[in-house]
């Protein structure tokens, strides 16, 4: 069981996650697939269903991009992919948010 650093650091982690899926969100609640959940009921961290879309936004929407002149979120990227194959949810949930900390640095809003 995570201490409450650990648990504080997935809700922001799942947060982060969900602004970048582009989801309809307010100080309170998130709505993902046509549901409303409470922050703390983000689900990113452990579920393959909800996780998928966000590895397939990320190779859909970004990689081309990133393989033109941004060498670094590759790499990151090729964790996400070994993750994957591994059946690595925990590791694929740590290189997702890593790529989407990296876009957010890197891209203008």
């Amino acid at each position: 069981m995570e201490n409450k650093k650990e648990q504080e650091d997935i809700f922001a982690s799942n947060k982060m996650i969900a602004e970048f899926m582009e989801c309809n969100m307010d100080d309170e609640a998130v709505i993902v697939d046509s549901s409303a959940y409470a922050f703390d009921q983000l689900k990113y961290d452990f579920k393959w269903d909800w996780l998928m879309p966000v590895c397939n936004k990320i190779h859909k929407d970004y990689l081309y991009e990133l393989k033109v002149g941004k060498t670094y979120i590759c790499g990151l990227y090729d964790k996400v992919t070994k993750a994957i194959l591994n059946y690595n949810i925990k590791a694929t949930y740590v290189a997702v948010c890593h790529c989407i900390e990296w876009h957010n640095q890197h891209t203008k809003k």
